[in-house]
């Protein structure tokens, strides 16, 4: 029985991942990604015309991510503690960047050609990377609380959305319940709050 289009674009996709990891999205040809697979250009061109194209899919799991994130730390609003409401939704950043390790692998490999989709408009994030910001600024501006609060705020969601730029290699190699576990520490130490959640 033939593999189904959904099974042959998730191997294309797997395929893609790794070469765009280990050499680099500038340095991988969609000929070569089809000599993976055992497959024609042609065939290739079926489900992907562009090799932008692969990159957009792989990151597309990676803007519904960033998505949620926003709305969770919106509904940070509506809690009666602002802090740990925060707390709580830095941790599900936390376990959301432990289970999407791969994605990073991608993202810190092939940074320039990434911005670069995000600088034509033409990647999963365009048109809503600005407005997430926006979106999250105004959570800090009309949110009751003293002005430490705010930037303890601002400076918990900047370690833990930074933390693949500045420490990739931490990122790969940690063990995944280490870095969960010392992420969430971090974010509730920032805050100012307890360590062990009480």
């Amino acid at each position: 029985m033939d593999a189904s289009p959904d099974d042959t674009r998730a191997r294309i996709l797997r395929a893609a991942h790794r070469r765009f990891v280990d050499q680099g999205y500038d340095a991988t040809s969609l000929r070569e990604i089809a000599e993976d697979l055992g497959f024609t250009k042609a065939a290739l061109y079926y489900h992907f015309p562009s090799k932008a194209d692969l990159l957009r899919a792989l990151l597309a799991p990676m803007a519904e991510v960033f998505d949620e994130v926003v709305d969770r730390l919106e509904a940070v609003r509506e809690a009666a503690d602002h802090l740990e409401a925060w707390a709580d939704a830095l941790a599900w950043v936390v376990r959301s960047v432990a289970a999407n390790r791969d994605l990073f692998a991608l993202l810190d490999r092939n940074r320039q050609a990434i911005a670069a989709l995000l600088h034509d408009g033409d990647g999963p994030f365009s048109g809503g990377h600005a407005e997430s910001h926006s979106r999250l600024d105004r959570v800090f501006s009309d949110l009751d609380l003293p002005v430490r609060d705010r930037i303890r705020m601002a400076c918990a969601i900047g370690a833990v959305t930074g933390f693949d730029d500045w420490a990739p290699h931490l990122l790969a190699t940690l063990d995944p319940d280490v870095l969960e576990h010392e992420l969430i520490l971090m974010t509730r130490s920032i805050l100012g709050l307890s360590l062990d959640g009480s």
